[in-house]
């Protein structure tokens, strides 16, 4: 049996700052604490920046990742979502993303699949 240390380099079981003596007794639940910099940065990437994106692009092509009309492609909502994700990695790597922002529509990508997945929806 290995004794894990934290971060702080206390031992984690008698830890105060990073074990479990930080949860309250009562209710085993973490103290809330101010946001460090990184969830506000999280914050500003995923809630405002990702979501601004997505929203933006549903406008302009309407609701087409989460419910396509399938003319032609039959395949599942998660399927066509990675055809999607597939056919941006293959522009990258063959240094064809142009002026668009590879990453950020691979990051919206993930997100739709992600909702698609949670939506137990993938007809």
């Amino acid at each position: 049996m290995s004794i894990e240390r934290c971060s702080c380099g206390e031992f984690w079981s008698k830890c105060k700052k990073c074990g479990p003596a930080r949860f309250n007794t009562d209710t085993d639940e973490a103290p809330t604490q101010s946001p460090t910099d990184f969830e506000k940065d999280l914050d500003a990437v995923l809630l405002e920046e990702i979501k601004e994106f997505l929203m933006e692009k549903n406008r302009q092509y309407g609701d087409s990742a989460l419910n396509p009309v399938r003319v032609l492609s039959k395949a599942d909502t998660a399927e066509q979502i990675k055809v999607r994700m597939d056919d941006k990695l293959n522009r990258l790597l063959q240094g064809k993303g142009g002026d668009e922002d590879v990453m950020k529509d691979l990051v919206g990508y993930w997100v739709l699949l992600r909702i698609v997945e949670r939506r137990g929806n993938n007809a």
